[in-house]
C-alpha cells in the first residue's frame, strides 16, 4: 500500500513537472531568431515644428513622416532577455513651410536626410517571449506534445548603442545638393567652425509588442527613438554666416541653400537653428520574425537551421 501511494505520487508529480519543464526548456532550442521590417520614420530637429518655439513630441510635423526599413538578428541569452543586432535604413525629412511658426516658416528651409544605422542592444522581456503553447513541440529529449492557450503576446524594451552615418540633402531648381559639402553655416572658412562629422552615435531606446503565432513565426510593432549626440542631422544648428563669404568659397547654389529668407537674405548673425538641443530620430515599424530551431552537431554545440 505504501509502496503504491508512492509510485502513485511520483507519477503524478513527474506529470504536473515535465509539461513545465518542456516549457521552459523552448527558448534554449530556438534562441535564435532573424527579422526585418518597415515603417514610418520622423525628425526632430530644427526645422518644421509646431506653432510655439518648443521642442519635444508636439514639435513634430506628421506631413514630415517618411519611410524606414529595418533586418536584424536575436539571441535569445534567457527566457527575459535578448541580445539583438539591427541594422536601419531611414529618410529623415524637416522642412519650415509645414509649420505655423511664422518666424521658422520665414526661414524657408527643408532638408531631407538619409540614415544608415547599426545598433547592438539587449531586450528586456516585461512580460516573457514565451513559445505559444498551441504549437506542437516534438522534443527528442521530452518526446512530448504541448497544446492549450494559442498565440502568445511578449513585450519588451530595449537599448545599447547606435552607430550611424547620416547625409543632409536638399533641392534648388530641380537639382539635389549635399548640404555638408556647401558648409551653409561657415562650416571650413576662418573664422567659422569645422564641418560636422557624418558619422555619429546615438542613444537608442525601443519598445515592442510581440505576437508569437507558433514556435517559428511572429509579428512585432515596435517604436524606436534616437537621441543623437549632433545638431545637424538637418545641416541646421546655430547663426547665419556671412553668405558672401560662403558665395566665394562654395559657390552661388551654396549661398542661395544657407539662406532662403525672403526678407533680410545674406545678413550674417540672425538666428538659424537652435544649437542647446541635438536632434533625434524616430520610427514605427512592423516586423516579421523567424526563429531558427538548433540541433546538437557531432561536436555537442548547438547550430541553428533554416
Amino acid at each position: 500500500m505504501k509502496f503504491t501511494t508512492f509510485t502513485l505520487f511520483t507519477a503524478v508529480l513527474i506529470g504536473l513537472l515535465i509539461p513545465e519543464t518542456t516549457e521552459a526548456q523552448l527558448w534554449h532550442r530556438y534562441r535564435h531568431e532573424i527579422f526585418g521590417g518597415i515603417g514610418a520614420s520622423q525628425m526632430l530637429g530644427d526645422l518644421g515644428g509646431g506653432a510655439n518655439d518648443g521642442k519635444g513630441i508636439a514639435d513634430i510635423n506628421l506631413g514630415a513622416t517618411n519611410f524606414g526599413a529595418t533586418i536584424g538578428y536575436r539571441y535569445k541569452v534567457s527566457p527575459k532577455a535578448a541580445l539583438r543586432f539591427s541594422t536601419s535604413y531611414l529618410i529623415l525629412e524637416g522642412d519650415d513651410a509645414l509649420t505655423e511658426n511664422e518666424g521658422r516658416k520665414s526661414r524657408n528651409l527643408s532638408v531631407k536626410t538619409t540614415v544608415t544605422e547599426f545598433s547592438p542592444m539587449i531586450e528586456i522581456y516585461l512580460i516573457s517571449d514565451d513559445m505559444p503553447k498551441s504549437s506542437r513541440y516534438k522534443g527528442g529529449y521530452f518526446r512530448r506534445s504541448m497544446k492549450g492557450s494559442g498565440p502568445s503576446i511578449g513585450v519588451y524594451v530595449a537599448t545599447g548603442i547606435t552607430v550611424f552615418t547620416y547625409n543632409p540633402t536638399a533641392e534648388l531648381d530641380g537639382k539635389t545638393y549635399d548640404l555638408r559639402d556647401l558648409g551653409t553655416e561657415g562650416q571650413g572658412l576662418e573664422p567659422g567652425s569645422k564641418k560636422y562629422s557624418t558619422v555619429d552615435i546615438a542613444l537608442p531606446v525601443n519598445i515592442g509588442f510581440k505576437l508569437n503565432f507558433d514556435q517559428y513565426w511572429s509579428v512585432t510593432l515596435e517604436g524606436a527613438a534616437r537621441f543623437t549626440a549632433t545638431d545637424y542631422l538637418d545641416d541646421v544648428s546655430t547663426d547665419y554666416y556671412d553668405n558672401n563669404a560662403i558665395r566665394e568659397a562654395y559657390g552661388e547654389e551654396a549661398a542661395m541653400l544657407a539662406d532662403r529668407r525672403e526678407n533680410t537674405s545674406g545678413q550674417s548673425g540672425g538666428i538659424r537653428g537652435n544649437s542647446e538641443n541635438n536632434d533625434a530620430y524616430f520610427y514605427l515599424q512592423v516586423h516579421i520574425a523567424k526563429r531558427l530551431k538548433s540541433y546538437k552537431s557531432s561536436t555537442g554545440r548547438r547550430k541553428p537551421t533554416f
